[in-house]
């Protein structure tokens, strides 16, 4: 963990430096100064709107497991990024999962699962997003070999989702001859988060959970899209509607980078690396890269915030508690 931590913010560092390198202070400041604040108040509420969501998306993801309500999953949502934007490791995961299967016992495992399917859904939107991209501009040859990288790496998680619950005696039988190689009670452990897990990835059973996944999708992703929009509009950019896309591929595919908390230098040199296909000076990239970075960590930092405290807890609280063992 202590490694993971170090690597992450040693990459956030060096970013950081490569993107304030060599910036043309005058430009950058003439940015930031005509600066429309309608269009970032709406940049800001699409975030929250995109989380909702997201939200609501996780209900269909966890309906094999429980028909949980849109608040908790919405409380659950909101805390869990807002611990990732604040904490290292992405340690926002595990709370997501606690504090679903706190308000809703559900267990945390099985919870935990429905995140882990959530990454590899929201991975095959991004690929989609990127071949439209690269059908449309030149990308590098890096973002080509990564792109079929990431998408054999995903398929290949889908399939064993789908191998391991399609054939779930088999999964049980076989770790049952290998928790005899364990002492007793960590033998029982295994044996229920295998069993959480299997109960986590039964969504790929059904194809009417499956399609209201993908048309959710679509909401949240195209929140996220319409976000960088305005964020353009609000700086004044003069870039194609398409750029929002570009925009959000880079930058996404630049989260899945270990960083320090709130994704701080991935975001800012994912930008300059987007905008630079349009044209964009790296010193006006930086300043939307600011823009865009505080509507998406504020707002939804903020509402996870305030629904941590009306659940009369804090933070350290309900990571200590989301960090131990899951049922």
């Amino acid at each position: 963990m202590k490694l993971k931590i170090a690597l992450g913010t040693l990459v956030s560092l060096v970013l950081l430096f490569l993107a304030f390198r060599n910036i043309r202070w005058a430009d950058f400041r003439l940015v930031l100064g005509h600066l429309h604040y309608g269009y970032f108040l709406v940049a800001c509420v699409l975030n929250i709107l995109g989380h909702a969501f997201r939200s609501h998306r996780w209900r269909f993801m966890l309906a094999p497991l429980k028909r949980v309500s849109f608040s908790s999953a919405f409380s659950a949502t909101a805390i869990g990024f807002m611990a990732n934007n604040l904490l290292p490791a992405r340690a926002g995961e595990f709370v997501r999962a606690y504090l679903i299967g706190r308000s809703e016992r559900v267990g945390t495992a099985g919870a935990f699962a429905t995140i882990v399917y959530e990454r590899v859904v929201d991975v095959f939107v991004l690929l989609a997003l990127l071949g439209v991209t690269l059908l449309m501009v030149p990308g590098p040859g890096w973002l080509r070999t990564g792109a079929v990288s990431l998408l054999a790496l995903n398929a290949f998680l889908l399939v064993l989702m789908i191998l391991a619950v399609r054939h779930r005696g088999r999964v049980q039988a076989f770790l049952s001859r290998t928790e005899r190689r364990f002492p007793g009670r960590v033998a029982t452990a295994v044996r229920r988060l295998a069993a959480s897990f299997l109960e986590g990835f039964q969504i790929v059973r059904s194809p009417g959970l499956q399609a209201a996944v993908a048309i959710t999708s679509l909401l949240v992703w195209g929140c996220a899209v319409l976000r960088i929009y305005f964020c353009f509009r609000a700086i004044a950019m003069d870039v194609p509607l398409f750029a929002s896309i570009t925009m959000v591929v880079f930058v996404s595919l630049a989260s899945m980078i270990p960083s320090a908390p709130a994704y701080l230098g991935t975001t800012q040199y994912a930008a300059i690396l987007a905008l630079a296909v349009y044209g964009v000076g790296k010193s006006e990239a930086l300043a939307y890269s600011l823009v865009y970075h505080f509507t998406q960590v504020v707002p939804i930092t903020l509402v996870g915030m305030f629904l941590l405290w009306r659940e009369h807890t804090g933070l350290r609280e309900v990571v200590r508690r989301s960090s131990s063992p899951p049922r």
